[in-house]
């Protein structure tokens, strides 16, 4: 055997993690470790702002090249190639996961002690990422698309920009037709997702569709 290669451990484990301080990226890697979480801890360095939370952890054979392979896969998607970043979903990683017939072994790691010490813990259940302003574009609505108000039936608007609407040869934000498609004051605090429609379906569903969260106004 290549003396430069470890030995197989029956120990050795893939993880896929998110960070919140990082939304909308995945870390694949693996350890050779028995302990999982403690490597996943030794990752939360002074230059990471907040502890990583593990999506799925798994004993697989050959578990070097399984991750290799995974960064293959991804290889478009990755942020930085000396990174293990990648702007994808973590069901797509765990999804090719268990396609390789990988054991799931969460419930062995989440009985494994952290060493996080519990400030930085309590301040990864806090933190909540700002949500994406609202685009249309990401959220799968082309430009030219009509949006029906949902309070006013004869007030529709067109889509012109990733941002921007069109209303009677007018283009303004969402948020501006939103409050005259209601008739509200100027400057009126107003969340537009939930009063269109496009194609019959709510923005306010295809945005959480698409992120998860509510949308930013």
């Amino acid at each position: 055997m290549n003396a430069e290669t470890p030995a197989e451990s029956q120990h050795d484990a893939v993880y896929v993690l998110t960070n919140k301080a990082m939304p909308g990226m995945v870390k694949i890697g693996f350890t050779r470790q028995e302990n999982v979480q403690k490597r996943i801890d030794e990752l939360y360095t002074t230059g990471v702002p907040l502890k990583f939370h593990t999506e799925w952890a798994c004993r697989i054979k050959n578990a070097a090249e399984a991750e290799k392979a995974l960064h293959k896969a991804f290889k478009k998607e990755r942020v930085d190639e000396s990174r293990e970043f990648f702007t994808i979903e973590p069901e797509q990683a765990i999804g090719i996961l268990k396609l390789l017939n990988a054991v799931n072994i969460m419930a062995e790691v989440e009985k494994q002690p952290t060493t996080v010490d519990p400030q930085s813990i309590a301040a990864e259940k806090k933190f909540k990422p700002r949500r994406p302003n609202l685009d249309f574009l990401k959220i799968g609505v082309p430009i030219g698309s009509v949006l029906q108000s949902t309070k006013d039936a004869a007030f529709s608007v067109t889509v012109v920009g990733a941002k921007k609407v069109k209303n009677e040869n007018e283009e303004m934000s969402l948020t501006e037709a939103t409050r005259r498609a209601m008739k509200l004051a100027a400057g009126y605090p107003i969340q537009p997702a939930p009063h269109w429609k496009f194609e019959g379906q709510l923005l306010q569903d295809l945005y959480e569709k698409t992120y998860g969260v509510a949308a930013e106004e």
